[in-house]
């Protein structure tokens, strides 16, 4: 299985790779049952997805994981747009250290049924890893705000 990363360390790869080749990315946005967005951004053969619980509007918690090597089906299938779908920009500061902060920007199409398809492709590449960053997303939220765990936002 993949394994599941702080979001910085995965922006960090995902910058290096943008820096490289900067043509034919996307990124697709939803929610889960609990609330917590479902992000993902990828470039042919490649798709990475973060999942994060909010904070407050402005601050959240979010870890990451990538699947290599999907096939063509499943891009051919997300790529149209669906009815449903929302255009709306998205922006994410994720600090790297004192000096350094990565700054991703952009146009996100906002769909339940294309996150929904994803986190089907990504159960069958990477079997258990939903419930994996689930739980992971839920572990660091806990860490870093014990007093918030049981808070509903």
């Amino acid at each position: 299985m993949t394994d599941i990363e702080p979001v910085g360390k995965m922006l960090k790869k995902i910058k290096r790779q943008f820096d490289n080749d900067p043509e034919n990315w996307h990124v697709v946005a939803g929610v889960d049952n609990l609330g917590n967005k479902d992000l993902f951004i990828g470039q042919q053969p490649n798709l990475w997805q973060i999942k994060s619980k909010p904070l407050s509007p402005f601050t959240s918690v979010a870890m990451g994981v990538q699947a290599r090597r999907l096939d063509d089906e499943i891009n051919t299938r997300i790529g149209i747009q669906q009815p449903a779908d929302i255009a709306q920009l998205f922006g994410m500061l994720v600090p790297i250290n004192k000096e350094e902060t990565i700054i991703a920007s952009g146009i996100e199409n906002f769909s339940r049924k294309k996150t929904r398809v994803l986190k089907n492709r990504m159960k069958e590449i990477e079997s258990g890893s939903q419930k994996n960053l689930k739980k992971a997303v839920e572990e660091e939220f806990a860490k870093q705000h014990p007093e918030r765990k049981n808070m509903f936002i």
